[in-house]
């Protein structure tokens, strides 16, 4: 069965930093918000979104081409997998890491 997965920010906590969450139907995750953990993604609360989306792909070991983008609200974001034929250029998970693909 496919599977979104939902991304959240969630703020600091008198305990806790700055997190995202990513949820899908079979489970979820938490990631830090860390500036300097975000390297390898452009800089903002999207990178974190995807960084925290590619933690949930990674545990799951749902690997494939996802792509994203925010909700209508702006208050999460929502990654899928897609069929690799639909797809032009975008990012995809191989090896635990974010590759770009660009289809000839």
């Amino acid at each position: 069965m496919r599977q979104a997965i939902v991304t959240k920010y969630h703020g600091p906590t008198n305990t806790k930093g700055s997190r995202v969450s990513a949820k899908a139907f079979a489970g979820k995750c938490f990631v830090s918000y860390d500036d300097d953990a975000l390297e390898p993604f452009r800089s903002g609360i999207e990178s974190a979104h995807a960084r925290a989306a590619l933690a949930l792909i990674i545990k799951k070991e749902w690997y494939g081409i996802w792509v994203g983008g925010g909700s209508p609200d702006e208050t999460s974001f929502c990654f899928v997998m897609v069929p690799f034929k639909n797809i032009t250029q975008q990012r995809y998970c191989r090896n635990n890491k974010i590759v770009q693909f660009l289809e000839e």
